[in-house]
């Protein structure tokens, strides 16, 4: 790699041999002609400058780990962009991985400027139909993005403005956001529910374990981005936005349930199957309590505790854990 000469101290020239136009994650580091002191090697932690606020301990040493790692994989994981994983072969502005992480990146550190900045990076891969790419700057993937990858765009503007309150992050964002939405909107019209376009889905099950219908998982971010346009057009004195969005909200969950749940369960009836519709409030009030049963039986007693989940299912599954008072299921 590129060496650059670094000072002259008391003892001898001394060089320093380190990348200059990349950075990327590593677990070990190999050196070979030469044996160093342990002093001699030093490990840069290298991200875009996002200072911590806040703290959370536990009194489960195990929780206080899983703290620590998600702070450092946050650190590892911001570099001009949220990227999806630091290793060499990708370090890319996924929006699937931005989604799911966003809420956590706003609690645990001073994210506000540089999601707003992403948020713009994604409104500047819109094209004319409103559609957006699955990465931000577009560089891998397609356009139109995976509805749950592409539902980054309504959810980060959302969550900033929770954060801050701030109505023109909602002004700056609105129109795109109206046509983004707008633009699956047709698609569910056409198409159905049933059969959303859709590319990843609830990534990365257990191997092993059957996937979830990516047209649910797609479906069920098409509605939470409903809803989230609903409340936004209602914060910005859009009343009549506000009450339209709500509506279709309403609607779709019906054509939710109507086109996923079959034989008393929801598609194939994984954890992520069950858990998302109860979420979305798409699960008629006679059949959630059963719904519900359905999903805490398959954690504890089918898997003993273990999820059989992608990235999307784990998010909500335990959000809606923490709603029924499962905690402890959760835990």
């Amino acid at each position: 790699e590129e060496g650059v000469e670094g000072e002259e101290d008391d003892e001898e020239e001394r060089v320093v041999f380190e990348p200059t136009f990349t950075y990327h994650g590593f677990r070990f580091v190999e050196i070979r002609g030469y044996e160093p002191r342990l002093s001699e090697v030093k490990a840069i932690v290298l991200h875009t400058d996002v200072a911590p606020i806040g703290e959370v301990t536990f009194s489960d040493a195990l929780l206080n780990q899983i703290q620590t790692a998600i702070h450092w994989g946050q650190r590892a994981n911001i570099m001009s962009v949220p990227t999806d994983c630091p290793q060499r072969d990708e370090r890319k502005g996924w929006l699937g991985d931005a989604q799911l992480s966003g809420e956590e990146a706003l609690f645990n550190f001073d994210m506000v400027a540089t999601l707003l900045k992403f948020s713009r990076d994604i409104a500047d891969t819109q094209d004319a139909a409103g559609q957006i790419s699955d990465t931000a700057p577009f560089a891998l993937g397609g356009r139109p993005a995976d509805p749950s990858w592409g539902s980054a765009f309504p959810s980060l503007v959302y969550f900033l403005y929770e954060e801050t309150g701030d109505l023109r992050i909602l002004e700056e964002f609105y129109p795109a956001l109206v046509r983004y939405v707008e633009s699956v909107l047709l698609a569910a019209e056409v198409g159905g529910l049933a059969n959303l376009y859709k590319s990843y889905g609830d990534w990365c099950p257990v191997p092993g374990q059957p996937m979830c219908s990516p047209h649910l998982t797609g479906s069920f971010s098409f509605l939470e981005n409903l809803q989230q346009l609903s409340q936004m057009a209602f914060a910005l004195g859009k009343e009549e936005d506000g009450t339209m969005y709500g509506a279709y909200h309403r609607s779709f969950s019906r054509a939710f349930h109507a086109a996923f749940f079959h034989d008393g369960t929801y598609d194939n009836g994984v954890q992520t199957c069950l858990a998302l519709p109860l979420w979305a409030g798409a699960v008629p009030s006679e059949l959630r309590e059963g719904v519900e049963e359905k999903l805490v039986s398959d954690l504890v007693d089918t898997h003993k505790y273990h999820a059989t989940t992608g990235i999307i299912g784990m998010k909500y599954m335990l959000e809606v854990l923490s709603h029924l008072g499962k905690t402890d299921v959760a835990v």
